[in-house]
């Protein structure tokens, strides 16, 4: 039989419950050219605990039915019944060698939506996948429209040779309330020659990362500095635009994470 094409999930990322070595293995080596980043548990009660701490890094759970702790059908019962939207439509596709009628009802009384048969076939995972989780359009780059006109993520990646793994490294390193509390200190304490290094220094990693509303502003400061205008009037906007940025910031790195 030929192989179906594999989907392109650049940029998601799924959450596999499987607490035996060489299937973790398998799944690792039917993915790997898909692209789909993959956070593993070895055990349901791990599966609910890591979907606990960011619901939305996920964009489809593979749960093993048979684990140890707590199995697949109380993880996703538990998971269904969290207090967020995301709990409640996140595709959970059960893994199991059990596929009798009865097997494949209780995984859908328990919150499941589908089920992929073992020994896991490939063809069969794709097909599964593309049915709950769309796949990205080959050539096609996400839409980073909504991180405008505070981040302009295109051309931040333009700064690093379109090297995604570097700039969102770099953008998680980026150290703005620090920077910023700084800066206000500074002016607020008339010590305009710190401020005026400062405000350098928030513009040039700006322009370098693509942080456009914060460039822009940082320069306007700094120019006006240089001409002895009083700059405290811009402290509000300096704070507003910084925790803008990093709230927008910790967005994208979270849907990025490699």
């Amino acid at each position: 039989m030929q192989r179906d094409k594999k989907p392109n999930y650049e940029g998601k990322c799924i959450l596999v419950a499987e607490d035996t070595e060489i299937n973790k293995e398998i799944i690792k080596a039917f993915l790997q050219n898909t692209k789909v980043k993959i956070d593993f548990a070895v055990n349901g009660m791990e599966a609910v605990d890591k979907f606990k701490e960011d619901p939305d890094r996920y964009g489809l759970i593979l749960m093993d039915v048979q684990m140890p702790k707590m199995d697949g059908l109380e993880a996703t019962r538990r998971i269904r019944a969290l207090d967020c939207k995301r709990a409640k439509s996140i595709p959970i596709i059960a893994l199991t060698a059990n596929i009798f009628n009865e097997d494949i009802e209780e995984c859908l009384a328990a919150g499941m939506n589908s089920h992929i048969g073992k020994p896991i076939e490939m063809d069969s995972m794709f097909v599964t996948l593309r049915q709950y989780m769309p796949e990205n359009h080959e050539g096609s780059e996400p839409d980073y429209s909504s991180f405008l006109p505070y981040i302009d993520v295109k051309e931040g990646l333009e700064m690093v040779v379109n090297d995604k793994e570097l700039y969102f490294q770099l953008l998680s390193s980026f150290d703005g309330k620090k920077l910023a509390d700084k800066l206000i200190d500074d002016i607020n304490n008339k010590d305009y020659e710190s401020a005026s290094v400062i405000v350098h220094t928030i513009k040039g990693i700006a322009a370098n990362l693509g942080l456009t509303a914060l460039r822009d502003l940082s320069k306007k400061i700094e120019s006006l500095s240089k001409l002895g205008k009083d700059v405290s009037v811009y402290i509000d906007d300096i704070a507003k635009t910084t925790n803008k940025t990093l709230d927008l910031i910790t967005g994208l790195t979270n849907n990025q994470k490699i």
